[in-house]
């Protein structure tokens, strides 16, 4: 059988967009509570805590909490410091860190 596409998956594909695709000029994507916890490999409460707080932007629809990629992107850029500085370039192994915001 056939699966014809809904408008609503319609929609819900045209959201996940690479990154290169929002450069062109495609409206920003959207992230769950879930994907971003799954990508900074933390707890979705410490999500829900940092959007309380203020320090992670998002859009509340009823119950449903999103978060725009850039805010994500941003939030990442800047708790990023670089490699350490006893990293060797030689080791092919990425030793840099990313410092999470503290609440307030």
């Amino acid at each position: 059988m056939k699966r014809t596409q809904t408008r609503w998956s319609a929609d819900h594909d045209r959201n996940r967009r690479s990154p290169l695709a929002r450069v062109c000029g495609v409206p920003d994507e959207f992230m769950t509570v879930a994907e971003v916890a799954e990508t900074l490999r933390l707890n979705q409460q410490t999500i829900r805590n940092w959007i309380d707080a203020g320090i992670l932007p998002a859009v509340r629809l009823g119950r449903r909490v999103r978060v725009k990629r850039s805010d994500f992107d941003r939030l990442v850029e800047e708790g990023y410091s670089g490699p350490s500085s006893s990293a060797s370039s030689s080791s092919g192994v990425w030793e840099g860190e990313i410092r999470m915001p503290e609440l307030p």
